[in-house]
């Protein structure tokens, strides 16, 4: 199959299917990233404010500081993922030019990899580190 005629398979019905999905996953990220902002309080567990209140109160804070810092990486994918759909370059694997699989772009509409160039880059990091 050649290059052209996979763009084409990758129909406007298919982008827009998943459109709709990085939408809907943009939106839900960008409102927990939110609702999480306005939630989070440093007050600790009782009012003794021992230091097991103390370390509480920490290991709080620093798990909602890694939630917003994944949800903000998921937002950032979602956005390049729709400007690559308005580009026309979206469903191509950024490594090999080759198409990504429609199974993988519906489970995972962010990826920017085919299956094989990711399994290649995880096993290259297992090996090497980052």
């Amino acid at each position: 199959m050649s290059i052209r005629a996979a763009r084409i398979a990758i129909t406007k019905t298919m982008n827009t299917i998943i459109m709709m999905t990085l939408v809907r996953s943009y939106s839900r990220a960008n409102a927990l990233l939110i609702r999480n902002y306005w939630a989070t309080s440093l007050k600790a567990c009782c009012n003794c404010m021992a230091p097991k209140c103390y370390a509480t109160i920490e290991e709080e804070h620093a798990l909602e500081l890694r939630t917003r810092d994944r949800e903000r990486k998921l937002l950032k994918k979602v956005q390049q993922s729709i400007a690559s759909i308005d580009s026309g370059e979206y469903g191509w694997c950024e490594e090999t030019g080759e198409p990504i699989g429609v199974a993988r772009l519906l489970a995972r509409p962010t990826a920017t990899l085919s299956l094989e160039a990711q399994q290649r880059r995880e096993l290259k990091q297992k090996l090497y580190g980052d």
